[in-house]
């Protein structure tokens, strides 16, 4: 893996992604250690999934914690808690307070917006609208392509702006402009760019 990482690192690979509960890998093993030392003296980003998995035949969630992440935060790597944690309405498992604790704690910590915007993600947003540091820490994402769903937003929308929602078939578009009405800041669609050197922070 070591090996590995190097060869992508030479190619200007900015990022790699762990999945933990398809992978049946444990973020916060130690035997990582080394990975993660590389990642952070190659400026390699390490991406998590955390939370909830619904689109992919999983071993467990017991991995799925972003607290399992704190290894690589004490290292120094930046860190993408992907999904923050945070899973559907009907999910019996919730990582999110996980998200919003260690953020507090470490200043390379993210998370990114995939698929919050769908019908059956719909209690998150209010959370991170309502947690300042949170918000400001998450990456604008899609999760192509499962679309967003501009109704189950109705009591936060004004009728004129749910019908343009509806009406827009450009899914990327409908769920950035989503995002936007609900009250993501300009700062949440630039910071995966900064982040990855593509644009400035002016």
């Amino acid at each position: 893996a070591l090996e590995e990482l190097e060869y992508c690192a030479e190619q200007g690979a900015p990022m790699v992604k762990i999945h933990p509960p398809t992978m049946d890998v444990d973020p916060s093993n130690r035997a990582f250690l080394p990975f993660y030392r590389l990642c952070r003296k190659r400026n390699i980003i390490v991406m998590v999934h955390t939370g909830m998995e619904h689109a992919a035949d999983i071993v467990g969630l017991e991995n799925c914690d972003p607290q399992k992440l704190v290894p690589a935060l004490e290292l120094g790597c930046t860190v993408v808690a992907a999904h923050a944690g945070y899973g559907g309405f009907y999910d019996r498992e919730d990582f999110y307070p996980s998200f919003e604790r260690l953020v507090q704690q470490y200043p390379s910590l993210y998370g990114d917006s995939s698929i919050l915007g769908s019908m059956m993600r719909w209690r998150n947003i209010p959370r991170l609208l309502d947690h300042p540091l949170a918000l400001s820490r998450m990456i604008f994402g899609t999760d192509y392509p499962f679309g967003s769903n501009a109704l189950v937003f109705w009591n936060r929308l004004s009728p004129t702006t749910l019908l343009a929602l509806c009406a827009e078939r450009n899914i990327f578009e409908r769920d950035l402009q989503l995002k936007r009405r609900l009250g993501f800041p300009v700062s949440h669609f630039r910071l995966g760019a900064e982040l990855l050197g593509l644009a400035s922070k002016g």
